[in-house]
C-alpha cells in the first residue's frame, strides 16, 4: 500500500506482522462472518482499507471555556500539543 507509514510491522516480541489478514492466513476462523476485510462488513476491523497504518486515530480533546479568545488560546495550545481533533463546546453557561 503505497500510503503507509512504515513498510514492515511488528509487534513488541519483534513478530513480524502481515500487511492484512486474509483467508490464507486466518484459517482458525470464519473469515467472512467473524473476520471480514478492512473496511468491510462485518466492521470487526475498522472502516478504513489501510486503517491506522495509513492515517493515524484522530485524538480529540473537548474544551471550551471562559471568554471566546480564552478558549482560542486553549485550542491553539491543544493542537501544539499533539491534539488532532477538537470537540468544542458551544452552549457553555455564561
Amino acid at each position: 500500500m503505497a500510503d503507509e507509514r512504515r513498510a514492515r510491522f511488528e509487534t513488541s516480541s519483534g513478530i513480524e506482522l502481515p500487511n492484512d489478514f486474509n483467508p490464507s492466513n486466518t484459517k482458525a476462523v470464519d473469515y467472512d462472518t467473524d473476520l471480514g476485510d478492512p473496511g468491510h462488513y462485518p466492521y470487526t476491523r475498522g472502516a478504513r482499507r489501510n486503517m491506522y497504518r495509513g492515517k493515524f486515530w484522530t485524538m480529540r480533546q473537548y474544551a471550551g471555556f471562559a471568554t471566546a479568545e480564552e478558549s482560542n488560546e486553549r485550542y491553539k495550545y491543544l493542537l501544539s500539543q499533539g491534539t488532532t481533533g477538537l470537540s468544542v463546546a458551544f452552549d457553555l453557561p455564561t
